[in-house]
């Protein structure tokens, strides 16, 4: 009886930018930040989640 060897897998190319999030397109990105910081302003509005990140240039670290 033979050994079966089992597939390689080919490397995946990846749109790693370094800072830990692969990028995407920039709305979804956007879009992705404002939800988080949804969740992390539960009892703020969703309009206060977004004058925070405008306020932080994009930054969601920051707006948090």
């Amino acid at each position: 009886m033979k050994n079966a060897k089992k597939k390689k897998r080919r490397a995946r190319a990846s749109n790693f930018n370094g800072k830990g999030v692969v990028a995407t397109n920039g709305e979804d990105e956007e879009s992705k930040a404002l939800q988080a910081l949804a969740e992390a302003f539960s009892l703020a509005s969703l309009d206060d989640a977004v004058s925070a990140y405008n306020e932080a240039n994009g930054d969601p670290d920051i707006a948090a």
